[in-house]
């Protein structure tokens, strides 16, 4: 009982500073009110002490998220299977005798499992780099390697396609349900693309920096794969670290399995190309929303090294509303947040901003109409919710390298054109355009991020982003 009472002393008190200290910021006292109401609606006892469900250290699970977190972590049935790189496929999965390659006990898995997969590193059976999920099921990483402890920020779980996995699995997405599911948690994992993804030896590597730019577009192989794809609904995505991808961290398509939320909570997402976190609705007719909590996201990257366009840390699309709360989001290539086609189903609320190249957040509210403010302005936005947010600049633990190169990122393009060269005065003869050559260099571009530190990022500011299990 003692978790309601302190929750009762954090409304009184912020009703007490609201009367009496009239000079304290509003958005302040706004967000400390909104989190001790949400807090008091959604406490509920946790299902699996093995596997957590704890979303963040002094924050449960949100009241808008309870259909989601509660249907994906109370099913009983199907079977636990456990996972472990010192394994064998041949074991029958008990935690005495576990499977070896996570894709194998996920073929395995009736709907309903909770696979339970130890410290180490998985590249796929055969170094695939790729798993895909056919059934709901429940996959939880971070154990100590008897299974004895859960902690996924000390017992690193890392998935991680290797340097030839192109060769074997081209553009394939690292995670991905093959159809729409409901009742789907990915738990505890870090996703690393720094092997598969190609980058160049020495062309945009400021000094410091342990690759070079990374290889993308025209002429370049590129594995274009998301980290994890979800469909459907009731879905938990919660205590990752995405790092390295070359085409985004998630992309989750809220509908076609019976309606309820999807939750993407206290991830951290570093250095990955496109998109943070990318979501719409798919012929979602039931009012199921997608809930971004307590995520760190920074150094999104765009879609090519010219910096125009894409570089979002969250891409809001249309057919969902979406509940954005007390994220950071800084250091982007384009906007924190970008809604182009203005999904007006909005609401974004005590997050904490920095750094975005293009500003916090990117809409267009009418018909050739282009707009990008920062968070001071929110309140002007024409949605349900839009407070407490900031932008303020805050020292992280960041790669310091990484950070210098990305704030001093310089783009250019030299134009070759001779109107009367022998090859444009040919094809002038032919009746063909004339055409002339563009060199065109950046100083960096999408470089592969040290993965490890981008775990010293869990915690950094207590109020805001991805933090610790208590």
């Amino acid at each position: 009982m003692k978790t309601p009472v302190r929750l009762f002393i954090l409304l009184l008190l912020g009703s007490f500073l609201m009367v009496c200290l009239p000079e304290v910021a509003h958005a302040q006292l706004g967000r400390l009110k909104k989190k001790a109401e949400r807090a008091v609606e959604s406490a509920r006892p946790q299902t699996s002490p093995t596997a957590s469900s704890t979303p963040r250290a002094g924050m449960s699970a949100s009241s808008d998220a309870s259909s989601a977190a509660t249907s994906a972590t109370s099913n009983d049935a199907g079977i636990d299977i456990y996972v472990s790189p010192e394994g064998n496929n041949r074991n029958d999965g008990t935690q005495a005798s576990p499977m070896k390659n996570l894709d194998k006990a996920l073929e395995k898995a009736p709907a309903g499992s909770r696979i339970h997969v130890a410290e180490g590193f998985y590249t796929g059976t055969f170094g695939v780099g790729y798993w895909e999920i056919h059934e709901a099921v429940e996959l939880y990483g971070g154990y100590r390697a008897d299974f004895s402890e859960r902690d996924p920020f000390r017992y690193l779980t890392v998935l991680q396609p290797p340097a030839d996995a192109f060769e074997k699995s081209a553009s394939k997405n690292v995670l991905e349900m093959k159809k729409a599911l409901s009742g789907c948690v990915i738990d505890g994992f870090v996703f690393e693309g720094g092997l598969k993804t190609p980058y160049h030896p020495t062309e945009g590597k400021p000094d410091g920096v342990e690759t070079g730019m990374m290889r993308v577009g025209p002429m370049s192989r590129n594995p274009e794969g998301v980290m994890i794809v979800a469909w459907g609904n009731n879905h938990v995505i919660r205590n990752n670290i995405f790092v390295n991808s070359s085409y985004g961290g998630v992309r989750a398509m809220v509908g076609q399995a019976g309606g309820g939320d999807v939750l993407i909570q206290n991830n951290v997402f570093v250095s990955n190309r496109m998109v943070g976190i990318e979501g719409y609705g798919r012929n979602n007719d039931d009012g199921s929303k997608l809930i971004i909590e307590g995520n760190t996201i920074l150094f999104t990257w765009s879609r090519l090294k010219d910096l125009a366009s894409f570089g979002y840390g969250i891409r809001v699309q249309k057919d969902a509303p979406f509940h954005i709360r007390g994220n950071i989001i800084g250091l982007n290539v384009g906007p924190g947040i970008s809604s182009q086609n203005f999904n007006t189903d909005l609401y974004i609320d005590d997050n904490l901003f920095f750094g975005n190249k293009q500003k916090d957040f990117w809409f267009n509210p009418a018909s050739n109409v282009d707009v990008k403010i920062d968070a001071a302005e929110f309140g002007d936005l024409d949605i349900p919710s839009a407070d407490g947010n900031v932008n303020e600049n805050t020292r992280l633990p960041i790669d310091q390298a990484y950070l210098t190169g990305f704030i001093n990122v310089q783009y250019s393009e030299v134009v070759h054109y001779d109107e009367n060269s022998q090859e444009n005065l040919l094809r002038e003869l032919f009746g063909l355009n004339k055409r002339g050559t563009i060199d065109s260099d950046i100083t960096m571009f999408g470089n592969r991020y040290p993965w490890q530190q981008a775990l010293a990022l869990v915690g950094a500011v207590p109020d805001f982003g991805a933090q610790p299990l208590p």
